[in-house]
């Protein structure tokens, strides 16, 4: 299991390396987090931030990195957070 995570998490680092990228991926987990929080209050509001976290993070892979995120490609996979790689 930890030799998994520490393949995963050079992986991720290697497809995040502009901060600009990390910085949206960052407010991308944000809007999820508060996202599970409004599943209960206001399915709406729960949907909005979920198309703000995708178009984050997806403006962040294909404008500063150029590459594809991990959801198109491997889309059953969880994603592992950056707030400590800021």
């Amino acid at each position: 299991m930890l030799n998994r995570v520490r393949k995963d998490s050079r992986y991720y680092l290697q497809e995040h390396q502009d901060r600009k990228n990390r910085i949206l991926h960052y407010f991308a987990f944000l809007s999820a987090f508060v996202a599970w929080i409004f599943l209960f209050i206001d399915i709406k509001v729960t949907l909005l931030l979920a198309v703000i976290h995708y178009a984050l993070s997806w403006m962040g892979h294909f404008y500063y990195e150029g590459n594809k995120p991990a959801a198109f490609r491997y889309p059953h996979n969880c994603k592992y957070s950056l707030v400590g790689l800021i």
